[in-house]
């Protein structure tokens, strides 16, 4: 069994033949691509590029012709039949096919005068303008729902395939879109076809667009959704095929210099485009009106009309919030976390007093800083201290009323807490000095007297100041 009889060299299936093979089944299309000899000489010379299936067709063999087709839509299918076969039907699955969503055309030809450009270093040619088109078009097409991998991009020369793979990289979302040549795609076929013709010069040159069969496997390889690109004027000019395309579309209503494209969100909001700079008008694969839609948060999506995320999971909202459960007015936008709101109440604490808090900060955690009159257990004496500090611990800062042994008055706060008899604490110009395991009878060590305050302490010299009789001083 042969699988696309008519594109393999009719050398290949003779050499694959043995004295054991009993019956042959050769499976193809004799109108889609011929085989492709490696040295062009051999097609020309020696007509390699005729296949054992068509030679067989050509001398009237016997054969066995399917005429239900699984793939096509019925638009796409009048555009090949009978330009190149004579009968076709569809089959029911493909009168089931949604309409492309967001166009409102399935089949659509974009004609246009954009002249080509020569691609030296590989003798090929591409259209900027077609290719700049069609990207657009692909991204539009994936911001409608469509997986990348539903799309291919056609191209009817290298040149301008390697031009659509090098501009792609702009396009995140086309990284996984097929871009490739119609000779690679034969026997392929996808859901949406986006096909360049590239040919346009004054010449009215097509190249080989002018072979039936290349014609045949360009326009039947999509299943749901074909847009051409191409110079329709330069296409029919010199060839008997694309007149017949054209009065196809034209029936239709299917070909024009501006493609429609229609919202899916605002069905009466269609946008005209021609260029690839004309999908600017529909940045989000919607219509350039607001989407306001209602949020979870209350408010309505401030985006311009846009297809993907309809529920609006990562959307951010930036009107202010206003969500505290008091009904206080949140100065953060919407999307953010809103924390503890920050409005000033009056709020009464859980000691009776009342003050501006915060609305966020719970005022059984917040230390009351009223200024109150306390009088402390231990000493007695009257102290004003922040509400919040405790009596037990609060230091007192009436000065001490005792006095040393020696005499002296002690020039510290209230220390009833902390050494109330004085025996860790000695004076010395006016500054005290601690001194470890001082006996109950310690000494006061004032400078304020020639002598040492107390003999007892033993010899400890005491430094004063005096003026000689000679007008110095000495220490």
């Amino acid at each position: 069994i042969v699988e696309e009889a008519a594109e393999v060299l009719e050398s290949h299936i003779v050499v694959s033949l043995t004295h054991h093979c009993e019956h042959l089944i050769l499976i193809g299309d004799h109108k889609q691509l011929r085989p492709s000899p490696s040295v062009y000489k051999l097609a020309l010379d020696y007509k390699f590029d005729i296949s054992l299936f068509e030679r067989m067709l050509a001398n009237n063999m016997h054969c066995e012709l399917l005429k239900v087709q699984h793939r096509m839509r019925p638009e796409i299918v009048q555009l090949i039949v009978p330009t190149v076969y004579e009968e076709l039907k569809n089959h029911s699955t493909v009168m089931q096919f949604e309409k492309i969503r967001g166009m409102l055309k399935s089949l659509y030809f974009i004609t246009h005068n954009y002249p080509e450009e020569k691609v030296d270093d590989i003798s090929s040619h591409k259209n900027i303008h077609e290719g700049d088109f069609l990207l657009e078009l692909c991204r539009y097409l994936v911001l409608q729902g469509y997986e990348p991998s539903r799309i291919t991009i056609l191209a009817t020369y290298s040149g301008q395939m390697f031009y659509l793979r090098s501009v792609r990289k702009q396009y995140t979302l086309l990284s996984d879109v097929k871009i490739t040549v119609i000779d690679n795609f034969q026997g392929e076929e996808n859901d949406i076809i986006l096909l360049s013709l590239v040919r346009s010069n004054k010449e009215a040159n097509i190249g080989f667009l002018k072979t039936e069969n290349r014609v045949c496997v360009a326009l039947s390889r999509a299943r749901m959704g074909l847009y051409i690109i191409g110079n329709m004027d330069n296409l029919t000019k010199r060839n008997s095929i694309w007149p017949k395309v054209k009065d196809s579309l034209k029936q239709q209503d299917a070909i024009g210099t501006h493609i429609t494209l229609r919202c899916q969100i605002h069905p009466s909001e269609f946008t005209r485009v021609c260029c690839a700079t004309d999908f600017s008008n529909s940045p989000e694969g919607g219509c350039k009106r607001l989407c306001d839609t209602e949020l979870a948060c209350g408010h309505n999506c401030k985006s311009v009309c846009h297809i993907r995320n309809r529920g609006h999971e990562n959307y951010r909202c930036f009107e202010r919030c206003g969500r505290c459960e008091l009904g206080h007015r949140c100065l953060k936008m919407c999307w953010e976390n809103c924390g503890d709101c920050k409005t000033l109440i009056e709020r009464t604490l859980p000691c009776g007093h009342t003050t501006n808090l915060e609305c966020g900060i719970n005022s059984t955690e917040y230390n009351c800083r009223e200024i109150i009159e306390v009088e402390l257990p231990i000493c007695g004496h009257k102290v004003q201290k922040p509400c919040y500090r405790n009596i037990d611990n609060f230091p007192c800062s009436y000065p001490c009323e005792n006095r040393l042994n020696c005499g002296h008055s002690c020039n510290l706060r209230c220390h009833t807490r902390d050494d109330l008899d004085h025996l860790e604490l000695v004076q010395i110009d006016d500054s005290y000095v601690g001194i470890t395991n001082a006996r109950e009878d310690h000494y006061c060590l004032s400078a304020l007297w020639p002598e040492r305050c107390h003999p007892r302490w033993g010899n400890i010299p005491i430094f004063i100041s005096l003026e000689l009789p000679c007008m110095y001083r000495v220490r």
